[in-house]
């Protein structure tokens, strides 16, 4: 579920919004997952959290679980009243068309016929596919070392892509 979240909601939104270092306000997003929760990404984060939380001991499960669960209320919280401020009446239309976190099926908004990327997308969000890879291949060999070591591979590998896709942050820094 993780994965599917996160991929599907840069693919809406843009990996380029997604992976900014400043909130980004241009004008609502109601297509995709976007249509039925506000939030598909913090989502998929929160899912990704509690799928690698069956690697460790319960209390840092716990403890990474409520700080994960914590930064996302407070991140959401904030990027609710920017929005609110750059967007004003169609962003508050939304806030009370779609639920923020646990998605309703019925009822969602007309799609407005923005296009996803699905490539880059996938290529931007080759952490919480490394996550998915390592948990199961250690649900299948119980190798937690080899699951920890898959997941750090495609950790770096994603922040090597991230450095290189069009767009992004690091790569369109001006030169000096």
């Amino acid at each position: 579920v993780s994965v599917i979240l996160r991929i599907s909601g840069t693919a809406w939104l843009g990996p380029n919004t997604v992976n900014s270092i400043n909130m980004v306000a241009g004008r609502v997003m109601a297509d995709g997952p976007y249509r039925f929760v506000r939030n598909p990404l913090y989502i998929g984060l929160w899912c990704m959290v509690v799928a690698m939380a069956f690697l460790m001991p319960a209390t840092g499960a716990l403890f990474a679980i409520a700080l994960v669960t914590l930064f996302m209320v407070r991140l959401t919280l904030g990027e609710e009243s920017f929005l609110t401020q750059r967007i004003g009446e169609s962003y508050t239309a939304y806030l009370l068309a779609v639920p923020r976190f646990i998605p309703r099926l019925r009822g969602a908004p007309v799609a407005t016929g923005s296009k996803p990327h699905w490539l880059r997308a996938s290529l931007a969000e080759l952490m919480p596919i490394g996550v998915f890879v390592g948990i199961v291949v250690f649900a299948r060999n119980y190798d937690l070392a080899l699951a920890g070591r898959i997941i750090l591979v495609f950790f770096g590998a994603s922040l090597v892509v991230r450095a290189f896709l069009p767009g992004s942050v690091i790569s369109s820094v001006p030169e000096r």
